[in-house]
């Protein structure tokens, strides 16, 4: 089996033949899932692909195949994974796999690990296998416990605001200055998760966008935009993450990332800050 480029005849490995048939027996007979969680910090495509992933990387670790430095790998061309999900096209797959790739603390890690040389087919493990084929990955598993924790303190919190208000000895001063205290509360957690987010997304950026000094200041002034929204209740701190998602989305296009970024913040939060327009 082969097919032509220009004038050369490449001939496929029968590993990468049998891939192909795989592809599209999998295509017709598997129900594709993914964590709603996940979909809201990755994108539903890097969803899908995440879970595609766990499948394969199970299978080879269940048959011992494919391990090396101590993880388990599975390759796929991006032309495949395409195929493999023919609602998505060769752009969605890229988007996804950079979401899914991208930066110190990312859930897939790359390697070439191919025996001829000529062939550029990508491998991929988790980065964290354990706990990535289990379910979801570390960060997300952290952040459904302080969930779970700050849904337990808020009951908690109800409950005692009850039991003031039942407490017929309790006058309306001591009820106005425990207000005061759930109110002062809240901001002190509403501050510490959007210092986390802000954090996060700084950190992000510059793996994604690589900026130069000058770069940083105008991407700093969007970080501080941003904070500005969030303590003022426009906009919930999860801004941060679907800033991160439209920076990925700006380097897929591949051409004036940063510049695209911008614009898009200018676009999605109205800003109007100094700075201008990256090239």
């Amino acid at each position: 089996m082969c097919k032509r480029i220009s004038n050369h005849t490449h001939f496929l490995p029968p590993v990468k033949i049998l891939q192909g048939f795989f592809v599209k027996i999998f295509d017709n007979f598997m129900d594709h899932s993914f964590d709603i969680q996940f979909a809201k910090e990755y994108g539903i495509n890097a969803a899908i692909l995440y879970r595609n992933f766990q499948f394969w990387i199970s299978i080879n670790k269940a048959n011992n195949k494919h391990l090396r430095d101590g993880r388990t790998w599975a390759y796929f061309s991006m032309r495949a994974l395409a195929d493999l999900h023919s609602y998505m096209n060769f752009g969605d797959v890229r988007a996804a796999l950079l979401r899914l790739s991208a930066g110190e603390n990312s859930i897939l890690i790359k390697g070439n690990l191919n025996k001829n040389q000529y062939d550029r087919t990508l491998w991929y493990a988790f980065r964290d296998e354990k706990t990535a084929l289990t379910g979801l990955p570390r960060h997300l598993l952290n952040a459904q416990m302080d969930l779970r924790h700050a849904q337990m303190d808020l009951r908690h919190a109800q409950m005692d605001l009850r039991h003031a208000h039942n407490d017929t000895n309790t006058n309306d001063n001591t009820n106005t200055d425990y207000c005061n205290m759930e109110i002062a509360r809240r901001k002190l957690d509403l501050d510490l998760l959007i210092k986390q987010k802000r954090d996060k997304f700084m950190k992000s950026i510059a793996d994604i966008l690589h900026p130069n000094r000058k770069e940083a200041v105008t991407f700093a002034r969007i970080t501080k935009h941003l904070v500005k929204l969030c303590q003022d209740e426009i906009v919930k701190p999860d801004i941060f993450d679907q800033a991160t998602n439209w920076a990925i989305d700006a380097k897929a296009v591949g051409k004036n990332p940063k510049g695209l970024f911008v614009s898009i913040i200018k676009k999605k939060t109205k800003y109007r800050g100094r700075g201008r327009l990256l090239t």
